[in-house]
């Protein structure tokens, strides 16, 4: 599940906010993640990055 989660804001304007989420942790369920960030108002534009380690 999740362990940590770091949040940036990196743009601002009158409507909107840009933000990048980091969510650290093991076997984290994306679509349970998504859930929760959409009954936030987060709407996903994109991922930039998916790190993988064999632990």
């Amino acid at each position: 599940g999740v362990e940590g989660i770091d949040i940036v804001v990196s743009e601002v304007d009158s409507k909107t906010e840009t933000i990048k989420i980091t969510v650290k942790g093991t076997k984290i369920n994306y679509d349970a993640l998504s859930k929760v960030m959409d009954r936030h108002g987060v709407s996903v534009r994109g991922i930039d990055e998916i790190s993988v380690a064999k632990v």
